[in-house]
């Protein structure tokens, strides 16, 4: 690269014998990627100079994807002409950065990176012997890594590289809420009306731990965890936990007033998307001055509810890919956005909410807080 000669055939050859010894040194160390995506290898210079030649270079071999400014330094990304070949692997993507003023890399292949469907917190307790280091974007593009020799590492990401880029550049017009949870400060309030709801549909004392323990967002789980399966019982619970919920007072989650608040001055079509029943639904929008902010609202009806998307009033089907987001914090709400091909996001910011569960039903952004929302969207300074 040098002195200023590429070839392609060669780069490859590299690229393939880089990931072989990785992959080698990952199973020594009692780590086995085999079943996990690799979805790109990073290739590290050591100048301005180099850089901008091996850009060129291979955009002649593939397409420059972006190109975007982070840390202080740019990083493109290629999507190759012919994928590094390993094994099954196929891997088309690579991540070019320029040189960090001060910082001082060996030019080649650095490091590789794989997908999982797990958090990093279970991640890290399976290889517990090693050390990982998080970093990355903690909203798109977390990444938990360690270095495996000088000049050699492995990282690991919840989102494939290609998919990071879409949500990157994503022009989100439409938000959908869920309720409970999300917009709602309202776990510990179901909790007790499941409780009392099953008391009586049971006919016998449920303890709040109990009630706890066989929670379920969906309500069919809800029901089949207590063996309700009768239809004529089914409707007599939905009834019941009708009236219960109505006597229950409310509050939001902190930060959740002033989200809505910004977002609907700032022009975007906030969606509600609930599996509550109608009645108690619209006497909490009510009392807590919400449903103002909402262009559609969709509840439970009794037979359809989220995360089945035949009763959502949103027009999903004729909106532009990765224009909307599902905001939730359960695994039904991730589904729900998976049904209707909205990007996933996990609402974290309830104690009640996994990370684990969002991430396993597949969470794409992470939002502890609901001013990450904000963040995401870049609305800050304007």
């Amino acid at each position: 690269m040098k002195n200023n000669k590429f070839n392609f055939e060669q780069f490859l050859v590299d690229g393939e014998r880089f990931l072989s010894e990785l992959t080698f040194l990952l199973q020594e160390r009692g780590v086995s990627v085999e079943s996990l995506e690799c979805d790109h290898l990073c290739y590290r210079v050591e100048t301005i100079k180099e850089y901008n030649h091996l850009k060129f270079e291979l955009g002649l071999n593939g397409q420059l994807v972006t190109e975007t400014m982070v840390n202080g330094r740019l990083i493109s990304t290629f999507k190759l002409s012919t994928p590094f070949c390993l094994s099954h692997r196929k891997i088309y993507y690579l991540e070019l950065p320029a040189p960090k003023v001060g910082t001082i890399h060996q030019t080649g292949f650095e490091h590789a990176e794989f997908v999982i469907k797990e958090s990093f917190e279970h991640f890290s307790k399976v290889y517990s012997h090693l050390s990982f280091l998080l970093s990355g974007n903690r909203i798109i593009n977390p990444e938990y890594s360690f270095t495996i020799k000088s000049g050699m590492a492995c990282k690991f990401h919840y989102q494939a590289l290609s998919r990071v880029i879409e949500l990157e550049e994503a022009n989100v017009t439409d938000i959908i809420f869920d309720f409970d949870g999300t917009i709602l400060n309202s776990v510990q309030n179901i909790h007790a009306i499941n409780r009392e709801v099953f008391s009586i549909i049971c006919q016998r004392e449920v303890s709040l731990q109990e009630a706890q323990e066989k929670y379920h967002a969906h309500f069919e789980a809800l029901l089949s965890a207590f063996n309700i399966s009768c239809p004529t019982k089914i409707q007599k619970t939905l009834e019941v936990w009708t009236e219960i919920s109505l006597k229950q007072s409310y509050i939001l989650h902190a930060g959740v007033f002033e989200l809505l608040s910004i977002l609907y001055n700032k022009g975007y079509h906030l969606h509600l998307w609930t599996a509550r029943d109608e009645r108690s639904l619209y006497k909490i929008l009510s009392e807590l001055n919400l449903e103002h902010f909402f262009k559609t609202i969709s509840h439970s009806d009794g037979l359809c509810s989220k995360p089945n998307p035949n009763g959502l009033k949103f027009d999903f089907k004729s909106s532009i890919k990765n224009s909307t987001i599902m905001i939730g914090d359960s695994p039904q709400d991730i589904l729900g956005a998976k049904n209707i091909k909205a990007i996933a996001a996990a609402a974290l910011w309830d104690n009640e909410a996994s990370e684990h569960l969002l991430i396993a039903s597949g969470a794409e952004l992470f939002f502890k807080h609901p001013s990450d929302i904000v963040h995401f969207l870049n609305l800050e300074n304007l």
